[in-house]
């Protein structure tokens, strides 16, 4: 009797430390050398949830070439419109992107239940020197992985993650480039604080948009966005030079002047 009593306390202690051995020693993190070739990728993807919200989508190569899409807000007219961009990274920058995305943990991570429609998601498929993922999260994964991406992002498409929306106007002003849409310019700034619509004079003027003449025909619609700060006023100009609907109009030029500047 008295041996089966103690057998019957030591089961439970043998169960117990074999509980707390278990987590002391969580599974090894999968991590190996990369040497990529053109047959490796990754296609990584976040946002959405909501309809109409954002979306990013990324495809990097194992080759170095990088295609990024972006899915701006829904602004309530037309369809919702997207932003591709394309960039090369070097052998060398390819190499060490791979390998710190793998030595921080990419190919531990693994599927989870989505907790409702509307909850952003991040998914991902990769294929890196025979190892192959694929798999679906709320949210992103820890930021040591997502933020190899989204440093990635920023270099090739700053205005996509809104960070000039934390910066002054006159900063943000330097992101927008010529070809922008009204979207982009719109998600990085906001709605301009002016707007009007003329067309370019056919003779000689003077005034803000008087560079114009120099890129497009006489009589081209305009369409002329004013934002101000303290002391500055900034314009941005759309326009086509052939011949699109106004919705599809691009960013041709932009200026910045003091503010009560007379022309």
């Amino acid at each position: 009797m008295f041996q089966y009593r103690y057998f019957l306390w030591l089961y439970p202690l043998i169960f117990g430390l074999i509980l707390l051995a278990a987590g002391c020693n969580p599974a090894k993190p999968i991590s190996f050398e990369v040497q990529p070739d053109d047959g490796n990728f990754i296609e990584y993807g976040f946002g959405g949830g909501e309809l109409g919200a954002d979306y990013t989508r990324i495809s990097i190569r194992g080759d170095g070439q990088v295609t990024f899409y972006y899915l701006l807000p829904y602004s309530g007219t037309g369809p919702q419109e997207q932003i591709i961009r394309e960039h090369q990274l070097s052998d060398v920058e390819i190499q060490a992107l791979f390998q710190s995305l793998v030595d921080a943990g990419l190919f531990n991570l693994t599927n989870q239940q989505t907790q409702g429609a509307d909850v952003p998601r991040t998914s991902i498929q990769a294929s890196i020197d025979n190892h192959e993922l694929d798999v679906s999260f709320d949210g992103t994964p820890e930021a040591a992985i997502h933020s190899y991406i989204t440093s990635l992002i920023q270099e090739i498409y700053p205005i996509s993650f809104s960070t000039c929306q934390i910066l002054e106007l006159a900063s943000s002003f330097l992101l927008i480039e010529a070809g922008a849409s009204r979207g982009e310019v719109t998600l990085c700034l906001g709605e301009p604080a002016e707007m009007q619509e003329f067309d370019l004079p056919s003779g000689p003027f003077f005034g803000p948009s008087e560079g114009l003449a120099a890129l497009l025909e006489p009589g081209t619609p305009i369409e002329e966005w004013i934002y101000y700060d303290d002391d500055t006023s900034y314009y941005f100009w759309f326009a086509s030079d052939t011949g699109e609907t106004k919705e599809h109009w691009r960013l041709i030029d932009k200026a910045n002047y003091p503010k009560g500047a007379i022309f």
